[in-house]
């Protein structure tokens, strides 16, 4: 019986008890990264949202009501022609506390105002009022 090779049950034991403290000691630090990523992918969900909101709001002039978005579809296909319209205009620069500055593809930019915005930045959506001037 002394020739026997493998590993006693108290080495796999220490050797278990091992991983389990190491892995509890990175455990914390891997389920940051994880966190922050997470907070990450939101808050640039979160500005694409917004960003969708207003462009919306300025091809149509009001915001997207419903619970699945807008119901209007579209008729034509859309034109890739330079144009002075702000229906065309992209969100070039957003600043959550004044407003949005648009710029269409003529290269004429437009400032849009967003009012009813507080101290903190953040909009309460039913009483933002947009000014196209």
């Amino acid at each position: 019986m002394k020739n026997q090779k493998g590993f006693t049950l108290i080495e796999m034991i220490v050797v278990m008890a091992i991983i389990a403290i190491l892995g509890s000691a990175v455990y914390p630090r891997i389920s940051g990264y994880v966190r922050a990523n997470n907070e990450s992918f939101r808050a640039s969900q979160e500005y694409a949202v917004n960003k969708a909101l207003v462009q919306y709001y300025a091809l149509t002039g009001k915001y997207v009501t419903g619970k699945y978005g807008a119901t209007e579809y579209l008729t034509t296909a859309p034109s890739n022609e330079l144009s002075n319209a702000h229906a065309d205009a992209m969100i070039a620069e957003l600043n959550y506390k004044t407003g949005a500055m648009l710029g269409n593809a003529a290269g004429e930019y437009k400032y849009i105002k967003i009012e009813g915005s507080d101290e903190s930045g953040k909009v309460d959506i039913r009483k933002v009022r947009v000014e196209l001037n």
